[in-house]
């Protein structure tokens, strides 16, 4: 039945054209747990055609990321099955690290 449900929601985005927040979505949720403490410094900003791009503080921070690209893909991957992600796109910028509201979080 989970399963059932992950599928019409992908389907469903898909048909509303907001698949790529979904992904976004559900890589935020793992984010901290699978780059650790570059988390603070790198936050996920989109998912667009397979490619995740990453908002960081510092060139440092996006040097690291470019250099750990193939571990934290296939760190992605295992957390989310079926999650397009091809490949990881770090950018330097300004950084906003927002918690979502209570209750608000989005679970698939």
């Amino acid at each position: 039945m989970l399963t059932a449900l992950r599928d019409l929601l992908t389907t469903t985005a898909r048909a509303l054209g907001v698949e790529g927040a979904l992904h976004l979505a559900r890589v935020c949720e793992v984010w901290e747990d699978v780059v650790g403490p570059l988390a603070s410094g790198a936050a996920p900003v989109a998912v667009r055609r397979g490619v995740l791009e990453v908002a960081c503080r510092h060139p440092a921070v996006a040097h690291e990321l470019r250099m750990r690209q193939g571990e934290v893909l296939e760190a992605l991957r295992r957390r989310l099955p079926g999650a397009p992600l091809t490949a990881l796109r770090p950018v330097v910028r300004l950084v906003h690290r927002r918690k979502p509201a209570h209750g608000a979080g989005l679970r698939v």
